[in-house]
């Protein structure tokens, strides 16, 4: 990998952790008690280490839809995973795999198999 490419995957990396940590503070500031997405962390922690060091993630879901979306900018990644969905009760994809959602995520990768649309 060339050292350019890697200055921009850092910065991409950087660019989208702001942009979650943002989300995640502005959540904070309207309500400073614990937020019920604080367990989240961990698993963006291990998303954004997958991509910087390429890393394998302990949560087999997570790893499932990473290697799925391996080719995607990090930032859309960072996207795909914390956008809350209706078809999900307005949950994220990474709520699903935090909560061992087995059967959603697997619907969901089944639907990035055949062409990403339900």
């Amino acid at each position: 990998m060339s050292t350019e490419w890697q200055v921009a995957l850092a910065a991409l990396i950087f660019a989208a952790s702001c942009v979650l940590i943002v989300r995640w503070m502005s959540r904070r500031v309207a309500d400073p008690a614990p937020a019920e997405d604080d367990h989240l962390l961990p698993l963006l922690r291990s998303v954004i280490e997958h991509r910087a060091t390429g890393a394998d993630p302990e949560n087999e879901l997570l790893s499932r839809v990473l290697e799925k979306h391996r080719d995607d900018d990090p930032v859309v990644l960072l996207d795909i995973l914390t956008a809350p969905d209706t078809a999900w009760e307005d949950r994220s994809l990474l709520e699903l795999i935090a909560a061992g959602d087995a059967e959603r995520v697997q619907r969901y990768l089944a639907r990035q198999e055949r062409d990403g649309f339900p």
